[in-house]
């Protein structure tokens, strides 16, 4: 499946979709650091992805209801 989001044409879904990428890769803690020290835009986005990453980590973790 390819990333259709842009950095430039939708910021916090590009992020958010390589957040994902690089939490697998990487780990929470590593993926954190990553995402500030190679994308500028994290700075503006990063508290909106981590209640996306959130939200979605526990529905999965608990199951959908």
């Amino acid at each position: 499946m390819t990333n259709k989001f842009t950095l430039k044409d939708s910021p916090f879904h590009f992020l958010l979709n390589m957040f994902y990428k690089y939490v697998d890769r990487l780990g929470y803690d590593k993926a954190i650091t990553f995402m500030g020290a190679v994308y500028p835009e994290w700075q503006d986005h990063w508290e909106d992805i981590m209640l996306a990453y959130d939200y979605e980590f526990n529905n999965l973790k608990r199951g959908v209801e």
